[in-house]
């Protein structure tokens, strides 16, 4: 049993080096809505998202102990995810950069401070423009679209926009990042 959970944590972290937003983006192609808690994120990732909400939750009004997170919340306080790339090796590079990737795997979320101080983020995995694919007709005007859509990023985008869980579906996501009135986790 011991070895298992060596062999547990091994695979975690192996499967943790593949950029979060292509884990989710690919788990969600294929229709794989495993919930995500902040085992399927690493430290880092966990300390910017940490980060976001408190941005949110001390910029914001708490209503009912609860706020939304923003793109202008994250720490570069960029207000969207939209990036125009110069191609597959410039969104490589990009890649590596855990801020972009929080920002398209979670992009906007819920926070909640909850009876024990705990911060507590809840989002979906999905595509706010998805787009259901019901006949041929539609399959054909989704490969056009896919297509004709400059840069890879976009192209990316576009067919989670086609294939992709809705709005509200999708793989739901859980994390605590810590007592809200601490500074650290």
């Amino acid at each position: 049993m011991e070895n298992l959970k060596e062999n547990e944590g091994f695979f975690r972290t192996l499967i943790n080096k593949v950029p979060a937003n292509m884990r989710f983006f690919a788990s969600d192609i294929l229709g794989i809505d495993t919930p995500a808690t902040n085992k399927n994120f690493t430290s880092n990732q966990l300390s910017i998202m940490r980060d976001t909400a408190l941005n949110a939750l001390d910029n914001d009004k708490l209503k009912d102990n609860k706020t939304y997170i923003d793109y202008e919340n994250y720490p570069s306080g960029e207000s969207d995810v939209s990036y125009q790339d110069k191609g597959v090796m410039s969104l490589a590079s990009k890649m590596l950069d855990d801020e972009f990737q929080m920002r398209t795997t979670i992009g906007g979320a819920n926070v909640t401070v909850d009876e024990e101080g705990d911060i507590i983020l809840t989002d979906k995995f999905n595509f706010n423009d998805a787009q259901d694919i019901n006949d041929l007709e539609d399959v054909k005007n989704a490969l056009i679209d896919i297509l004709g859509t400059d840069g890879a990023y976009n192209k990316l985008r576009k067919i989670g926009t086609y294939m992709g869980s809705s709005y509200g579906k999708g793989a739901p996501i859980e994390l605590n990042l810590g007592k809200y009135k601490d500074k650290e986790i």
